[in-house]
């Protein structure tokens, strides 16, 4: 048996490791509960480095939101460098993506989900920056008997590069550029991160979610993607479009104020919450018109 880290996390296995620190599946022996554990790395433990500070920021952050949407952080020991979590066993939305496309009805009610928890982040001023399928985890653990996704509750991880949205802030942010490529809207590639670009990743997820595939929906050169050139034309994939049938037009709809080009004219996270939600009550079960 190992000495527990810190005088109360007792590690078990590694479950990812990233630019500040690795994650360990860990027991807190203490409360006898089990807790993502993330240790920073020794490189990243030095006065001013900006991997720490990031990760510590991104704690902060995501403690601060206090919603079920949001991964829970349980401890925080700047000391020896640790950051207790939330552990979420159902694995990433990345993950479930590998198993192919989900059906409308159930793609939109991922969607209502993410908005809301987006919805309550924007409210609280904070700008998550980085949503993406890897960045969302699944509360409860996948039963193999189980429907995809039925009882899962999603959760959105990782506020390392978030900020608070403030009318103040400069206009360009180079920290807004630190996100994934694919998923950034035409203004935060150019260093402006707003709420509204949270809500153009959410169109870029809920199309992948759509055609099941591992890769963007949009496909240009890394320069057309920076300079913001690349932009949602109202056309869908061909995975999307067979998804979805021709008389989809609730979603289709949803798809085009999610993914506009304009963030002034982009739907807000508690608009888009309540028309997913709707569409999701309208659908009959298993049904692609919607």
């Amino acid at each position: 048996m190992t000495t527990p880290v810190g005088g109360r996390y007792r590690l078990i296995r590694e479950l990812g490791r990233g630019a500040s620190g690795t994650v360990y599946l860990a027991d807190d022996v203490e409360i006898e509960r089990q807790v993502a554990l993330k240790i920073l790395h020794p490189r990243a433990r030095g006065t001013g480095d900006e991997a720490r500070l990031r990760a510590w920021e991104e704690a902060r952050v995501s403690a601060s939101l206090r919603h079920p949407g949001v991964a829970a952080i349980y401890d925080l020991d700047e000391e020896r460098q640790l950051i207790a979590m939330e552990l979420c066993l159902g694995g990433s939305l990345r993950d479930r993506l590998i198993a192919g496309p989900l059906q409308p009805r159930e793609a939109l009610s991922v969607v209502a989900q993410l908005t809301a928890i987006l919805a309550a982040a924007h409210e609280r001023g904070v700008v998550h920056g980085d949503v993406k399928p890897a960045n969302l985890l699944l509360r409860r653990r996948l039963d193999a008997g189980a429907p995809p996704l039925a009882e899962d509750e999603l959760v959105l991880c990782d506020f390392g590069i978030a900020r608070l949205s403030d009318d103040n802030a400069p206009a360009i942010d180079q920290r807004a550029v630190r996100g994934t490529l694919a998923y950034m809207a035409p203004e935060q590639r150019t260093g402006q991160l707003g709420p509204a670009a949270d809500l153009y990743a959410t169109g870029v997820v809920a199309l992948q979610l759509l055609a099941g595939t591992g890769g963007a929906p949009f496909h240009a050169d890394r320069a057309a993607l920076l300079r913001g050139d690349v932009r949602h034309d109202g056309a869908l994939p061909p995975a999307v479009a067979e998804s979805l049938g021709p008389a989809a037009a609730g979603t289709r709809a949803l798809l085009a104020a999610l993914l506009h080009h304009d963030a002034t004219s982009r739907i807000s996270a508690l608009a888009a919450t309540r028309a997913a939600a709707a569409l999701v009550e309208r659908a009959p079960d298993g049904g692609t018109v919607i």
